[in-house]
């Protein structure tokens, strides 16, 4: 049942405009590594510089903010003509409509990364890149950008559950995240806020401060697990509660 209702919430999911949102991120980038290309650095730096560009206005600011336009758009159908009555009067569990929503989000997501991965092998192709591709250290900052974005995710799906007004959730969401553009950099700020986390990810974070941002690997993954299970516990202790 509960592989039926990830189906469900994925079909759900793509009948509504968030598909849309997969190409945004992937366009821009095409677009900026483009126009952007004379400026690059030759050699293997190229590479980085692209990775570190795409981490800058990919992971920065719009990751977080499809992000939580996904979990907006999954609770869309719920909010209108009792759709959270109809939905729970199955034979469905709370936990497992939780879980099924939080989970085609976080897949949502990762397809949005892959298709951004695939953009910048396509322009590498087209450009005068490095034939020996870093697949490696690509694909882990993609991952890494991918599960920072997961307390992100359980967070928003909490608010959206919450907030019947689906501006509200938008509007929560890009609170949250616009102070990214002033504490990214900040050394004692940045590597504790959630939401700069996804950005960080896609930079590489390594076993020493990385980038001059003073964040480790234990940082990271201190701040992301934590985050995500204070979230993940508090939303689904949200909608248990939840009179419906």
């Amino acid at each position: 049942m509960f592989l039926q209702l990830c189906k469900i919430e994925s079909f759900k999911l793509f009948k509504t405009k968030a598909w849309t949102y997969l190409f945004v991120s992937p366009i821009l980038i095409a677009i900026i590594l483009f126009v952007g290309d004379q400026a690059m650095p030759s050699g293997r730096m190229k590479w980085a510089m692209a990775d570190a560009l795409i981490a800058n206005v990919h992971g920065l600011l719009f990751y977080p903010l499809i992000g939580g336009l996904v979990t907006s758009f999954i609770c869309r159908y719920e909010h209108e003509a009792g759709g959270w009555k109809q939905l729970l009067s199955l034979p469905v569990t709370r936990t497992s409509v939780y879980g099924a929503k939080l989970i085609t989000a976080a897949a949502f997501m990762g397809i949005l990364q892959v298709l951004v991965f695939v953009v910048l092998l396509g322009v590498s192709m087209l450009k005068d890149y490095p034939s020996a591709v870093p697949l490696k250290m690509i694909a882990g900052n993609m991952l890494g950008g991918w599960v920072a974005v997961l307390p992100i995710l359980a967070f928003m799906l909490a608010v959206s559950m919450a907030c019947s007004s689906f501006g509200a959730s938008l509007t929560v969401n890009v609170i949250l995240t616009l102070p990214n553009l002033f504490v990214a950099n900040s050394e004692r700020f940045g590597p504790w806020y959630p939401w700069t986390q996804p950005m960080y990810g896609m930079l590489g974070v390594t076993g020493k401060a990385s980038w001059g941002l003073m964040l480790t690997t234990q940082n990271f993954l201190v701040v992301v697990i934590s985050s995500f299970l204070l979230f993940i516990t508090a939303g689904l202790l949200y909608f248990q509660r939840k009179h419906i």
